[in-house]
């Protein structure tokens, strides 16, 4: 199963930084770099407000660490892609599958 490991990924987790004016604001953590296998699950179109956005699902597959059940972003291929699952596809708990998704304009 390692030698289907062949796409290098960045996770990242959502934490609150405060500003120099007391405030709080959302920004992203890095948490790991992994080597994981990618499968393209769905394209389908999307619409919103009168605009067609295609959005494009993934199964990432890696080893799994408990650091990455804190996954909520994926870096991959230059791109930004929102966790939208997660579990663990085998029995031993050795493999974490995260089902991510990626919208592009249409």
């Amino acid at each position: 199963m390692t030698r289907a490991l062949h796409e290098k990924i960045i996770c990242q987790k959502s934490v609150l930084l405060a500003s120099g004016a007391g405030e709080q604001h959302d920004s992203w953590q890095d948490i790991a770099e992994v080597w994981a296998a990618a499968t393209r699950v769905s394209d389908r179109p999307e619409t919103e407000a009168r605009q067609t956005r295609f959005t494009t699902s993934y199964r990432l597959l890696m080893r799994h660490q408990d650091i990455l059940e804190e996954t909520r972003r994926i870096l991959w291929r230059g791109k930004i892609y929102q966790v939208t699952g997660m579990g663990q596809p085998n029995a031993r708990g050795q493999m974490l599958e995260i089902m991510v998704r990626e919208e592009l304009p249409a």
